[in-house]
């Protein structure tokens, strides 16, 4: 039994939309207000504009961002004294006593590298 062939229905094209920026002008300032919008992609934003949607626009504050990132460096170092002076506490209150964590502090302020002096003039 031979069935009529069925074609291929096509969607209409009118959802294709093509345009221009002749003026090197505003090609570069579309590309600098797709960058600041924050848009995955170009099409969403253009979208974005033509449909009067509402967008944010990313602005970078290098000042900001280095502060931000010094900042985050010295929490991060904190943070590793703290896990350190944890780990010694624990580890001298596991195996030894009182008396013997003093006499070990006092053996090591004997070395320059360690001694409270540290502070007031530079140790090598």
């Amino acid at each position: 039994m031979n069935r009529p062939k069925k074609t291929p229905v096509r969607s209409p094209k009118w959802d294709a939309f093509h345009f221009r920026l002749p003026d090197s002008r505003d090609q570069l300032r579309l590309i600098e207000l797709f960058k600041r919008s924050g848009a995955r992609t170009k099409t969403e934003y253009i979208r974005a504009r033509i449909l009067d949607e509402h967008f944010r626009v990313v602005t970078v504050d290098k000042s900001r961002e280095d502060f931000v990132r010094r900042l985050t460096e010295f929490t991060a170092a904190l943070n590793k004294i703290g896990v350190l002076y944890n780990q010694a506490v624990r580890a001298i209150n596991a195996y030894h006593s009182v008396a013997t964590a003093k006499r070990m502090l006092g053996k090591l302020e004997t070395i320059p590298k360690f001694s409270s002096d540290c502070n007031s003039k530079p140790c090598n």
